[in-house]
């Protein structure tokens, strides 16, 4: 079968296009289907396929150096670059897999934010008003069974999060974390690794 169409010039029809800086580009309607066939065009009814993509993002927290309280700032609000794949678009956060190199094996909280917005001082306790809360996009505790010890450090695994999560005006999200035990911490001792599906 030729996939080749003649088109001979004539009078009254007409073709859609869309005139860019003197230059017409013409516009067609998409198909759905193998080579050979229709599947109808895409509509709300019909939407197009889309294979769902896997993004692993990795953030080394930096962090106050020292003990730190129950309750406190362990991070402040830091960057998840290039979490979602449009700005203002929507991640489903599937996992988080935490490397303590410090061993110290703590609960902590992960505040995910669309913002950069400061919960507070680190090494002190969270302060976020009621205004600046409404940029929390949610909230995933790591808890100390959690953990899986390996001696000088230790590995936390959460899975089947799915947590979905719009940025606001970039490609990027956002995480803070707060201690939920009295850890000792070095400055670059938690490493995060956050699973997305984009």
């Amino acid at each position: 079968m030729a996939d080749n169409v003649a088109v001979t010039a004539g009078s009254g029809t007409s073709i859609a296009a869309d005139d860019i800086s003197s230059v017409w580009y013409q516009r067609v309607k998409m198909v759905i289907g193998a080579d050979g066939t229709n599947d109808g065009d895409i509509a709300a009814t019909n939407p197009m396929p889309v294979s769902a993509a896997y993004k692993v993002v990795t953030v080394t927290c930096s962090l106050p150096i020292g003990a730190l309280s129950d309750g406190d700032v362990m991070f402040d609000t830091q960057e998840i670059a290039a979490a979602v794949q449009l700005s203002g678009g929507v991640s489903i956060l599937q996992s988080v897999t935490v490397l303590d190199k410090d061993d110290q094996g703590i609960a902590f909280d992960l505040v995910f934010l669309d913002a950069a917005t400061s919960i507070g001082t680190e090494d002190s306790a969270v302060s976020i008003t009621d205004a600046d809360a409404e940029d929390i996009l949610g909230v995933v505790s790591i808890v100390a069974g959690d953990y899986v010890d390996f001696i000088a450090s230790q590995v936390a695994t959460k899975t089947g999060i799915g947590l979905e999560l719009q940025s606001s005006a970039s490609t990027s999200l956002y995480v803070a974390g707060i201690t939920r035990g009295t850890p000792t911490y070095t400055a670059s001792g938690v490493l995060i690794k956050f699973a997305f599906l984009v």
